[in-house]
């Protein structure tokens, strides 16, 4: 009998997946770089200091977890605008919006914002 030469059978070659790794690295990479990332509209603050004196009468909403005030009288948080605008000479006068204890950001960010809209533009917020 004759013996069959069958090739010798080849070792298995393992799979690397170093080169996957670099590519998904540098496509992450690419994608971080280019990325533009969308800006949500904001309120505009400005500073107030000596170089800004406050006139007029007093315009000073407080911010609380129990409701707004202006001027320390309770008001609803859509009549706000209105009753201030009749304190106001211009609608760049300052307007002061103090937050009081544990108020929520938010809350103070949807005041301001309804401000803002209302027209007002010199809105600051003080401790």
């Amino acid at each position: 009998m004759s013996t069959l030469d069958l090739p010798a059978t080849k070792p298995r070659r393992r799979f690397s997946l170093a080169p996957m790794i670099d590519l998904v690295l540098l496509v992450l990479i690419f994608f971080m770089l280019t990325a533009r990332f969308a800006t949500d509209g904001g309120v505009s603050m400005t500073t107030f200091g000596a170089d800004a004196p406050y006139t007029g009468p007093p315009r000073l909403v407080e911010i609380a977890s129990g409701g707004i005030t202006l001027n320390r009288r309770p008001l609803p948080r859509d009549a706000v605008a209105g009753a201030l605008a009749r304190l106001m000479q211009s609608p760049d006068d300052a307007v002061l919006i103090r937050p009081v204890g544990d108020v929520a950001l938010q809350q103070l960010v949807s005041v301001l914002i309804d401000l803002e809209e209302a027209g007002f533009s010199a809105l600051r917020v003080v401790e």
